[in-house]
Protein backbone atom coordinates (compact mmCIF):
# COMPACT_ATOMS: atom_id res chain seq x y z
CA UNK A 1 0.00 0.00 0.00
CA UNK A 2 1.37 3.39 -1.02
CA UNK A 3 1.36 6.02 1.73
CA UNK A 4 0.02 9.32 0.35
CA UNK A 5 -1.20 11.43 3.28
CA UNK A 6 -3.67 14.25 2.76
CA UNK A 7 -3.60 15.52 6.35
CA UNK A 8 -1.46 16.21 9.38
CA UNK A 9 -2.74 15.25 12.80
CA UNK A 10 -1.41 17.14 15.83
CA UNK A 11 -1.08 15.30 19.14
CA UNK A 12 0.16 15.99 22.64
CA UNK A 13 2.21 13.34 24.40
CA UNK A 14 0.42 13.85 27.71
CA UNK A 15 3.78 13.77 29.51
CA UNK A 16 5.53 16.88 30.80
CA UNK A 17 8.91 15.64 29.57
CA UNK A 18 10.35 13.27 26.99
CA UNK A 19 11.81 12.97 23.54
CA UNK A 20 11.76 10.66 20.52
CA UNK A 21 13.76 8.00 22.33
CA UNK A 22 11.45 8.02 25.38
CA UNK A 23 8.32 7.78 23.23
CA UNK A 24 9.83 5.06 21.02
CA UNK A 25 10.67 2.99 24.12
CA UNK A 26 7.10 3.38 25.39
CA UNK A 27 5.56 2.49 22.01
CA UNK A 28 7.79 -0.62 21.73
CA UNK A 29 7.25 -1.86 25.31
CA UNK A 30 4.78 -4.75 25.57
CA UNK A 31 1.32 -4.14 26.96
CA UNK A 32 0.23 -3.19 29.58
CA UNK A 33 3.42 -1.15 30.16
CA UNK A 34 3.47 0.20 26.59
CA UNK A 35 1.83 -0.22 23.18
CA UNK A 36 3.67 -3.28 21.84
CA UNK A 37 4.41 -1.69 18.44
CA UNK A 38 7.49 -2.20 16.28
CA UNK A 39 8.53 1.48 16.51
CA UNK A 40 7.40 4.97 17.45
CA UNK A 41 3.96 5.78 16.03
CA UNK A 42 4.48 9.51 15.35
CA UNK A 43 6.33 10.83 12.31
CA UNK A 44 7.78 13.69 14.32
CA UNK A 45 8.14 14.89 17.90
CA UNK A 46 8.59 18.53 18.93
CA UNK A 47 10.31 18.87 22.30
CA UNK A 48 9.39 21.32 25.06
CA UNK A 49 12.91 21.59 26.45
CA UNK A 50 12.51 18.87 29.09
CA UNK A 51 13.91 15.53 27.98
CA UNK A 52 13.96 14.41 31.62
CA UNK A 53 11.70 15.24 34.56
CA UNK A 54 12.58 18.59 36.12
CA UNK A 55 15.45 19.37 33.69
CA UNK A 56 14.85 22.16 31.18
CA UNK A 57 17.37 22.93 28.42
CA UNK A 58 16.61 25.93 26.22
CA UNK A 59 18.41 24.37 23.25
CA UNK A 60 15.94 21.45 23.31
CA UNK A 61 12.86 23.71 23.43
CA UNK A 62 11.19 23.56 20.01
CA UNK A 63 13.65 20.94 18.73
CA UNK A 64 12.17 18.65 16.07
CA UNK A 65 13.07 14.96 16.20
CA UNK A 66 12.16 12.61 13.38
CA UNK A 67 10.05 9.67 14.49
CA UNK A 68 8.78 7.08 12.05
CA UNK A 69 9.93 7.52 8.46
CA UNK A 70 7.86 10.05 6.47
CA UNK A 71 7.31 7.27 3.90
CA UNK A 72 5.76 4.78 6.35
CA UNK A 73 2.20 4.65 7.63
CA UNK A 74 2.14 5.87 11.22
CA UNK A 75 0.50 4.49 14.35
CA UNK A 76 -1.01 7.54 16.02
CA UNK A 77 -4.71 7.85 15.16
CA UNK A 78 -6.91 4.76 14.82
CA UNK A 79 -8.62 4.73 11.43
CA UNK A 80 -6.62 7.72 10.07
CA UNK A 81 -3.05 6.39 10.01
CA UNK A 82 -3.04 5.54 6.31
CA UNK A 83 -4.17 9.11 5.50
CA UNK A 84 -2.07 11.23 7.85
CA UNK A 85 1.29 12.23 9.17
CA UNK A 86 1.29 12.42 12.97
CA UNK A 87 3.16 15.17 14.83
CA UNK A 88 3.40 15.12 18.62
CA UNK A 89 4.07 18.07 20.88
CA UNK A 90 5.74 16.97 24.11
CA UNK A 91 3.58 18.26 26.94
CA UNK A 92 0.13 18.20 28.43
CA UNK A 93 -2.38 20.99 27.71
CA UNK A 94 0.14 23.84 27.32
CA UNK A 95 3.09 24.19 25.00
CA UNK A 96 6.04 26.52 24.53
CA UNK A 97 6.27 29.32 22.02
CA UNK A 98 9.22 27.56 20.39
CA UNK A 99 7.22 24.35 20.00
CA UNK A 100 4.47 26.21 18.15
CA UNK A 101 6.99 27.98 15.91
CA UNK A 102 8.58 24.63 15.05
CA UNK A 103 5.15 23.08 14.43
CA UNK A 104 4.52 25.94 12.00
CA UNK A 105 7.85 25.31 10.24
CA UNK A 106 7.28 21.55 9.96
CA UNK A 107 3.74 21.99 8.62
CA UNK A 108 4.97 24.55 6.05
CA UNK A 109 7.74 22.15 4.99
CA UNK A 110 5.37 19.20 4.62
CA UNK A 111 2.92 21.31 2.63
CA UNK A 112 5.71 22.48 0.31
CA UNK A 113 6.96 18.92 -0.24
CA UNK A 114 3.57 17.24 -0.65
CA UNK A 115 1.99 16.88 -4.09
CA UNK A 116 -1.42 17.06 -2.39
CA UNK A 117 -2.97 19.79 -0.25
CA UNK A 118 -2.60 18.96 3.45
CA UNK A 119 -5.22 19.81 6.06
CA UNK A 120 -4.34 20.03 9.75
CA UNK A 121 -6.46 18.37 12.42
CA UNK A 122 -6.24 17.80 16.13
CA UNK A 123 -6.35 14.18 17.25
CA UNK A 124 -9.70 14.86 18.98
CA UNK A 125 -11.29 15.65 15.59
CA UNK A 126 -10.65 12.21 14.10
CA UNK A 127 -11.90 9.73 16.66
CA UNK A 128 -13.94 6.91 15.12
CA UNK A 129 -17.46 6.37 16.39
CA UNK A 130 -17.49 4.47 19.66
CA UNK A 131 -13.86 5.34 20.53
CA UNK A 132 -13.12 6.99 23.87
CA UNK A 133 -13.29 10.79 23.72
CA UNK A 134 -9.89 12.47 23.79
CA UNK A 135 -8.85 16.06 24.51
CA UNK A 136 -5.66 15.56 22.52
CA UNK A 137 -3.91 17.88 21.58
CA UNK A 138 -4.76 19.36 24.97
CA UNK A 139 -7.51 21.25 26.78
CA UNK A 140 -6.16 24.63 25.68
CA UNK A 141 -5.37 23.78 22.06
CA UNK A 142 -8.31 21.49 21.19
CA UNK A 143 -10.96 24.25 21.44
CA UNK A 144 -8.73 26.57 19.37
CA UNK A 145 -8.05 24.30 16.40
CA UNK A 146 -9.61 26.73 13.90
CA UNK A 147 -7.28 29.43 15.20
CA UNK A 148 -4.36 26.98 14.97
CA UNK A 149 -5.27 26.15 11.37
CA UNK A 150 -5.43 29.82 10.34
CA UNK A 151 -2.12 30.49 12.11
CA UNK A 152 -0.48 27.49 10.39
CA UNK A 153 -1.88 28.54 6.99
CA UNK A 154 -0.08 31.89 7.11
CA UNK A 155 3.45 31.49 5.71
CA UNK A 156 4.63 34.40 7.87
CA UNK A 157 2.44 34.48 10.99
CA UNK A 158 2.51 37.71 12.95
CA UNK A 159 3.11 36.69 16.55
CA UNK A 160 2.87 40.30 17.70
CA UNK A 161 -0.59 41.02 16.26
CA UNK A 162 -3.51 41.00 18.72
CA UNK A 163 -4.84 37.76 17.17
CA UNK A 164 -1.40 36.11 17.25
CA UNK A 165 -0.78 37.18 20.85
CA UNK A 166 -4.24 35.95 21.89
CA UNK A 167 -3.67 32.53 20.33
CA UNK A 168 -0.16 32.07 21.70
CA UNK A 169 -1.08 33.33 25.17
CA UNK A 170 -3.96 30.84 25.27
CA UNK A 171 -1.88 27.75 24.44
CA UNK A 172 1.68 28.55 25.61
CA UNK A 173 3.26 28.37 29.01
CA UNK A 174 2.62 31.88 30.37
CA UNK A 175 6.32 32.70 30.88
CA UNK A 176 7.29 31.32 27.46
CA UNK A 177 4.69 33.19 25.43
CA UNK A 178 5.22 36.58 27.07
CA UNK A 179 9.03 36.38 27.11
CA UNK A 180 9.34 35.25 23.51
CA UNK A 181 6.70 37.57 22.00
CA UNK A 182 8.18 40.58 23.78
CA UNK A 183 11.70 39.75 22.51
Amino acid sequence: MRFEPDRIIVHQTGALWGDRQTIDAYHRAPRPRGRGWDEIGYHGVILNGSRYAGRYRREDDGLFELGRSWRRIGAHDHGENQLAWGLALVGRDVFTFRQLLELHAVVQGLRAASPRPLEVYGHCENEPEGAPVTECPGRRLAPRLELLRSWLADPFPDTRSPRGREFLAAVCFPRGADEEIAA
